[in-house]
């Protein structure tokens, strides 16, 4: 039987851009897609913004993924 091949690099699972795995997709999300190049200056205020929402929610054990 011939092996699939699923577009990524061998020994990843999926094809490239996969954000199945990441702790925080959103942040990947950012970095990778979501910014055109002469945008990416607000990635670290973004950045900052996210982690004082978590910790007003109380940190990160007491988010919910969709929050």
């Amino acid at each position: 039987m011939a092996e699939q091949n699923s577009g990524g690099k061998k020994t990843r699972s999926g094809p490239p851009g996969n954000l199945h795995s990441a702790k925080y997709p959103w942040k990947i999300f950012w970095r990778r897609r979501a910014l055109q190049d002469q945008y990416r200056y607000i990635l670290p205020l973004i950045e900052k913004y996210a982690v004082d929402l978590i910790a007003d929610k109380g940190g990160d054990d007491a988010c919910s993924v969709a929050e």
